[in-house]
């Protein structure tokens, strides 16, 4: 609550705050989850109980289509590997051929299908920032908001920055989330249905000297225990990536705004001689954007290491699960493939 009570915008309290003197302590950089979580739909909500956001629910329902084309198409080219390399198998030219006549035909429908799609959420996107930005620019204009942000136990940094920048990163991200959860939930659940049936229970598999039994859905447990472990420590590993990258923002903000200060307060300096003070308060201002920034590319650094190493593992962990089944000739080389499409499937 500020001095004169009333309750500042949840745009500005949600990416942070400064004290008086200028620090930003650790503590006001980031909300708790369940204040973030109210704060995000304060900023979300507003939009889509208007008249205005008529088109945008347009927008989002086909945004849905598209993702059900999305996992449709990704259900046709994991039928389409087993078929394919199993005529390959078998030696059948005419079935060759025709499987690369088929793929040509769903690769077009998926590229048509990307395009339009990510044409569509760019759509929704300025929709959405537009009225945003309609909306907290009258806010912060409207009795002087501006002025009074100034007046408060806790100051804004950067308010421009925040209506300019956060709100196109808010929606753009807001937007992405969303669309990344629906297909990565519906990919799942269509795929863990097709590992399962690719991964019956047998008895006595023996391979190299070795016998051992498998059970039931065996494919899909191990798929769910790799994406597990690598997600958990993805996350481990990348959480302090988002406080690194909200610092490096605001950081840059700061310098920036320094040097447009410094430009319209240009003939007190000059007139008071103040270049020295200028000087180093800028490059205290840059050190901040430095120091950061290498934080940022040691982390991310580490963040690469482990994500691209579990790319490359995830090219052979489906193969290497299932080869077991191939050399016992239970399974032909198509299910293997069409394991390996199910296992490792990017949409």
């Amino acid at each position: 609550m500020s001095q004169n009570g009333r309750k500042k915008s949840p745009i500005f309290s949600i990416f942070g705050a400064r004290n008086h003197d200028g620090s930003n302590p650790d503590r006001h950089e980031s909300l708790r989850l369940c204040e973030s979580v109210r704060a995000f739909f304060k900023i979300a909500l507003p939009y889509w109980k208007t008249r205005e956001s008529i088109p945008g629910w347009i927008q989002f329902i086909g945004i849905l289509m598209f993702t059900a084309a999305t996992i449709v198409l990704a259900k046709m080219f994991n039928d389409w590997y087993k078929e394919f390399w199993d005529n390959v198998q078998s030696y059948n030219m005419d079935g060759f051929y025709g499987g690369l006549c088929l793929f040509l035909f769903l690769a077009t429908l998926h590229v048509c299908n990307v395009v339009y799609k990510s044409y569509v959420i760019s759509a929704l996107s300025i929709r959405w920032r537009k009225w945003l930005t309609s909306y907290y620019t009258h806010r912060y204009l409207n009795e002087s908001t501006y002025y009074r942000l100034q007046l408060t136990e806790q100051k804004t940094d950067n308010p421009d920055q925040r209506i300019a920048e956060d709100l196109n990163s808010f929606v753009t991200l807001t937007i992405g989330i969303t669309v990344r959860m629906i297909t990565s939930s519906a990919m799942l659940v269509t795929f863990a249905i097709i590992l399962w049936g690719l991964s019956e229970r047998v008895e006595n598999v023996s391979v190299a000297g070795y016998t051992f039994s498998l059970p039931d859905g065996y494919l899909f447990y191990l798929a769910l225990i790799y994406a597990v472990c690598g997600t958990l420590i993805t996350f481990i590993i990348g959480k302090p990536l988002a406080l690194l990258h909200f610092r490096q923002q605001r950081f840059e903000a700061d310098y920036r705004y320094s040097l447009i200060r410094l430009r319209e307060n240009s003939e007190a300096v000059a007139l008071y001689k103040g270049e020295s003070e200028e000087k180093e308060r800028l490059t205290g201002y840059f050190g901040d954007v430095v120091k950061n920034y290498i934080y940022l590319i040691n982390r991310t650094k580490a963040l690469e290491f482990f994500t691209f190493g579990c790319d490359q593992l995830a090219v052979i962990f489906p193969i290497l699960v299932a080869s077991p089944l191939y050399f016992a000739k239970m399974i032909t080389i198509g299910s293997l493939m069409q394991n390996l499409s199910a296992s490792d499937c990017r949409w």
